[in-house]
């Protein structure tokens, strides 16, 4: 399904001339279905020009394949040129296997919550989903750069 808030975030943003990425949360339990989910994916962002492309692994029955097989069909959606990423769950990295297809992915952004950061390497690391920003009147993701990976500048080029 495609968030109800995503359209209208997009289209906020967009029309504002605010560039920004996109994540796809998966549900996959096969390369079948991982395939079938980037193409929809693809679907519904490509109109936004996005930044960069993220798949979101955090469920236990996503395998290391169902991961690669999405990773394999979004590169060849987008393209080379375009920036994927996937956001993966911290307690679930190890058990996916995840370093034998972190290659296939210009980033890692892993979800960690608390003053302890990821135990494994990555790009971005989500620190909280209650923080605040002006403007927003409920608790919002934050992130860091962690230094071991890309830079701000490689996220917001286009």
């Amino acid at each position: 399904y495609i968030d109800e808030c995503f359209k209208r975030h997009a289209d906020e943003l967009t029309e504002r001339g605010v560039r920004f990425g996109v994540f796809f949360y998966s549900w996959a339990d096969s390369e079948r279905k991982a395939r079938d989910e980037a193409w929809e994916f693809v679907r519904y962002a490509r109109a936004y020009d996005p930044l960069f492309w993220a798949v979101d692994v955090e469920r236990p029955e996503i395998t290391r394949e169902a991961i690669l097989a999405f990773a394999e069909e979004l590169r060849g959606l987008v393209g080379d040129v375009e920036k994927i990423g996937a956001y993966v769950a911290n307690h679930l990295y190890a058990d996916y296997g995840f370093d034998a297809v972190r290659d296939r992915f210009d980033f890692v952004w892993i979800p960690r919550y608390g003053q302890t950061p990821p135990a494994h390497p990555c790009d971005l690391w989500q620190y909280t989903s209650d923080g605040s920003v002006a403007g927003i009147d409920r608790g919002v993701d934050l992130n860091r750069i962690t230094g071991e990976g890309h830079g701000l500048a490689w996220f917001t080029e286009g």
